[in-house]
Order: C-alpha cells, then sequence, then structure tokens
C-alpha cells in the first residue's frame, strides 16, 4: 500500500494556496534569520515534538516541494525529481533506512539495490511499490520523517 498524506484529499487549488502561503511565511522567516538562529534548532511538527537543526529545514522543505509535487497526480511523478534531489535525499533516505534496522543487518534488499536511484527514493518513501519489497519494513512511508518549523523567536 501506497502512502498518501493527510491533505491527499484536498483540491489541487487550496493545496496550491496553502504552499504559497507557507513559503512566503517559511522564506520571510529564513531571509531574517540571524547566524544564531541557523546554528540553532527548531520543534518538529509532528509526533514527537523533538528538535532539529534550523540548517536541516531547507533540505526538508526541498523534499516536502518535491515529493509533494508529484503527489498533486498534476502530471509530474517521482520519475520527475530532480536528479539533485534524487542524490541527496537517496542518500539520507538510506541512512534511514539503516538507521531503523537491526545490527549487522542495516544494508537495502538486494532487490531495492538493484533499483533505478529515482525508483529506489520513491520506494523508500513509499511513493512506489517493488514486487518484493516489503514496504513495511521501511517505516519512512512519508515525506515528513523529520518536519520542523522555525522556533517562534527565529
Amino acid at each position: 500500500m501506497l502512502f498518501r498524506s493527510a491533505g491527499a484529499g484536498r483540491s489541487a487549488r487550496a493545496l496550491v494556496a496553502d504552499v504559497r502561503a507557507t513559503i512566503w511565511a517559511l522564506e520571510g522567516a529564513w531571509a531574517s534569520a540571524t547566524a544564531t538562529t541557523w546554528a540553532g534548532h527548531g520543534i518538529k511538527s509532528h509526533a514527537d515534538g523533538g528538535r532539529v537543526a534550523i540548517a536541516d529545514l531547507v533540505g526538508m522543505r526541498w523534499r516536502e516541494t518535491e515529493v509533494h509535487l508529484a503527489d498533486l497526480d498534476l502530471g509530474p511523478t517521482w520519475r520527475d525529481w530532480s536528479d539533485d534531489f534524487v542524490r541527496a535525499d537517496l542518500v539520507l533516505m538510506t541512512a534511514r533506512w539503516a538507521s531503523r534496522r537491526p545490527m549487522g543487518m542495516a544494508a537495502l534488499p538486494q532487490a531495492a539495490l538493484r533499483l533505478d536511484p529515482r525508483e529506489r527514493l520513491a520506494w523508500l518513501l513509499g511513493r512506489h511499490e517493488v514486487v518484493g519489497l516489503d514496504r513495511k519494513s521501511t517505516r519512512l512511508n512519508s515525506s515528513h520523517v523529520s518536519e520542523s518549523r522555525m522556533p517562534s523567536s527565529a
């Protein structure tokens, strides 16, 4: 079963309006951030409320943008993700896979390693099913792997 975001049932118009509003707010916060802010931490906006480096927000937003554009089902798919995004995020998601596996069993399955990098990333993010690979075992079924927000003091 493929992952579907909570906003999957919203109209494209509503999603675009939300993206526009949030990117304007985010870019405004980034533009006014001091070196101290960039060196600090924010609070995750999801389940555990853990802390994340503010500098990591750029990559998280990049993931959110690339992945959810494909989720809109307006034409672009995971096959259209940019080469730079795939190269950068595949490293992170592969490391995340390894971090959730028992010691000595952290390598991706051979069937996953045989996939094209773009297809492997789509599988790791739950956007593509691959016969013979168990999606449940990845536990990486969201582009919101480490979502964060700027602290109110930023």
